[in-house]
C-alpha cells in the first residue's frame, strides 16, 4: 500500500503554504509487518529512508549518507486495523454525500497517545491522526493512491546503521 503524508498545517509565511506538501511517500507490507517512507522533496537524497520494521521494533533512519537505528516507540500505531477497545466516531463520506467515498471513523488510545483514523472497506485507511507524546506536533496522514502490490523492494541497506 502506497500513502502520501500531507501536512495540513503548514508554517510558512509565504501564500504558497495553502497548498498541500506531498512530503514522503510510504511502502506498507503488512504481511512482511515492514513500512518504508522515502522524501519525495527535491531538496532530500534519493538514498534517504525510514525503514520500520515492525517485528523486530526498530526504525532505520538514513539521510543518504548516515543512518540511526532506533527502538520503534509505540509500535501499535503501525498495526493494520482497529482494536475492538476503539470508539466509533462517526460515518460519512469524503466527497459528495453521494458518490463520495464512505468511511468509518474511530478513536483509541495508544499508551498516553491518541489514534483517529478513517477506513473504508472494513480496514483500508483513508486518513490518520496520532497526537500525543509520540508526536509533539500532531501529524495528519492522508492516504491516497492505495494499490496493494505483489511485493514492496524493502532492498535498503541497513548494515551501516548505529
Amino acid at each position: 500500500m502506497y500513502s502520501l503524508i500531507v501536512p495540513l498545517f503548514p508554517t510558512s509565511s509565504n501564500v504558497e503554504y495553502l497548498l498541500p506538501q506531498v512530503a514522503s511517500s510510504y511502502g506498507i507490507d503488512y504481511t512482511a509487518k515492514k513500512i518504508l517512507q522515502r522524501p519525495l522533496t527535491l531538496s532530500s537524497s534519493p538514498k534517504a529512508f525510514v525503514l520500520i520494521d515492525i517485528v523486530q521494533q526498530m526504525t532505520y533512519t538514513s539521510d543518504g549518507t548516515t543512518c540511526k537505528k532506533t527502538s520503534l516507540l509505540y509500535p501499535e500505531v503501525y498495526q493494520q486495523c482497529i482494536p475492538s477497545t476503539a470508539d466509533h466516531a462517526s460515518a460519512a463520506n469524503i466527497g459528495p454525500a453521494s458518490g463520495g467515498l464512505p468511511y468509518n471513523a474511530y478513536r483509541y488510545p495508544i499508551g498516553s497517545n491518541l489514534m483517529a483514523i478513517a477506513v473504508y472497506d472494513g480496514c483500508w485507511p483513508a486518513m490518520t491522526r496520532l497526537s500525543g507524546p509520540a508526536e509533539p506536533q500532531p501529524r495528519t496522514s492522508v492516504f491516497i493512491n492505495i494499490t496493494t502490490p505483489d511485493s514492496i523492494d524493502f532492498g535498503v541497506d541497513t548494515s551501516s546503521c548505529v
